[in-house]
């Protein structure tokens, strides 16, 4: 994983403008945050990256690292919030990524054996137990195996 010690802005060559001072706060973090090496991503960093679509290729895996120890690794908003936004990855994103399908599936596992015992507000666990059943929907109309 030499890529570890790389931006995405320089694994992926992709530079965005420096933000305008009138920007909003989540494109200024974006921006500082595709300039950081992944190496020193928090799991914050990760839930937000994610979230914006942003180095799916090297922050998924990344991302996964953390979900196989702890499903319910918890940024900057709730318990499981890094779970969820990698859940809302599109389909698309496992069809070209199915080398991650047996990891996350682990992962799903653990979620099932432990979402009853974690303290979550049950919107939260109820939005969890959604995003589980569109991503094995996806995974098993694309005969990526569940």
């Amino acid at each position: 994983m030499d890529y570890l010690y790389k931006s995405l802005e320089e694994i992926e060559l992709i530079f965005f403008p420096v933000p305008k001072e009138n920007e909003t706060f989540l494109i200024k973090k974006v921006y500082l945050t595709r300039q950081k090496r992944l190496a020193e991503y928090t799991i914050e960093d990760l839930r937000l990256m994610i979230g914006q679509k942003q180095g799916l290729d090297y922050l998924v895996p990344l991302a996964l690292n953390h979900l196989e120890e702890d499903p319910f690794v918890e940024g900057d908003f709730y318990e499981g919030d890094l779970l969820v936004n990698v859940l809302k990855c599109q389909c698309e994103f496992w069809k070209s990524h199915a080398s991650n399908i047996k990891r996350m599936n682990e992962v799903v596992q653990l979620v099932a054996d432990r979402i009853e015992d974690i303290d979550l507000l049950e919107d939260i666990k109820q939005s969890i137990l959604s995003l589980i059943e569109k991503y094995k929907h996806c995974i098993s109309n694309t005969n990526l195996g569940l």
